[in-house]
């Protein structure tokens, strides 16, 4: 009897969890989000940083940040631009093609000046948590890892 109600309340539970679940991560989306400058050294590092001793890849890792501008990239609700620096803003429309539970897959489509066309580069944006997005070009061995400006 005691083991039927455990698993009575437990199923409950999970009802009420799973609307919570089915949140539309795209709302989440819109925002400032930062690049971090670290996690992109180390995941699109040469083969002489990933093979150099702590001690040396630490001053590596460090002249590479001095000369590395931050880069933001603002999402709204349709666009993306991203700033790096003092560079003009790279702006981007974005379609939401699908989403799961911790994945929101988008087709950005650059603009170019003159009024040419781009074509879709397709993301995937996977949310770590409230405020950090892993953001992978389809293709691309390594993801950036975004974290939500405050």
């Amino acid at each position: 009897m005691m083991r039927r109600n455990v698993l009575a309340v437990c199923a409950m539970a999970g009802s009420l969890a799973a609307p919570a679940l089915a949140k539309d991560l795209a709302a989440s989306l819109p925002g400032n989000w930062v690049v971090d400058k670290v996690a992109a050294v180390e995941a699109m590092a040469p083969p002489s940083y990933k093979s150099a001793t702590p001690e040396k890849r630490k001053e590596m890792l460090a002249e590479i940040l001095k000369t590395m501008p931050d880069m933001v990239i603002a999402f709204t609700a349709t666009t993306a631009s991203m700033t790096s620096g003092t560079d003009a803003p790279q702006v981007a429309t974005y379609k939401v093609t699908r989403q799961d539970k911790g994945t929101v897959w988008v087709d950005l489509v650059p603009q170019v000046s003159g009024g040419g066309t781009a074509p879709a580069e397709k993301f995937s944006l996977e949310f770590v948590d409230a405020d950090t997005v892993k953001m992978l070009k389809e293709g691309d061995p390594a993801a950036l890892l975004l974290k939500r400006s405050k």
